[in-house]
């Protein structure tokens, strides 16, 4: 509006409705326009790098653990470099006594083991002597 006519609508209609919203929403952009002007643009670079900032420090701060499962290892059970003679000794018994066991079982199992009967033998013989062989017993002539 021209400033001449608006004197005129104010001076004629000082309580009109439509004059108040705009008288307002021109206090409150003069305002706004006094609080830019009061920041500087420097003071608005910090103030963004501090928000900045603050985000990546809660990013950090914030983070969840991400757990790992280790894989486990099988403990392997490495021996002193010295052993005692006594454990030594036993150990040693121990495996001779093992040894003759084995021994003893294999010499039961030979006297078990099925020998050629005599009677058989003498059979045998008797049948080859019949038949004119002769000098084959054994495998010797």
């Amino acid at each position: 509006m021209n400033p001449i006519v608006k004197f005129f609508h104010e001076f004629f209609n000082p309580h009109c409705s439509h004059c108040a919203a705009e008288k307002l929403q021109e206090m409150e952009q003069r305002e706004l326009d006094r609080e830019i002007g009061l920041i500087c643009n420097s003071c608005e670079n910090l103030k963004m790098q501090l928000s900045a900032m603050n985000q990546l420090v809660n990013k950090l701060t914030n983070k969840e653990e991400v757990v790992r499962e280790v894989p486990q290892e099988t403990q392997r059970i490495v021996p002193p470099s010295f052993i005692p003679w006594r454990i030594k000794r036993q150990r040693l018994e121990t495996e001779s006594r093992l040894k003759l066991q084995e021994l003893k079982s294999k010499s039961v199992a030979e006297k078990n083991a099925a020998q050629p009967d005599n009677k058989v033998e003498k059979h045998i013989e008797n049948l080859e002597t019949d038949l004119g062989i002769t000098g084959t017993t054994n495998g010797t002539e």
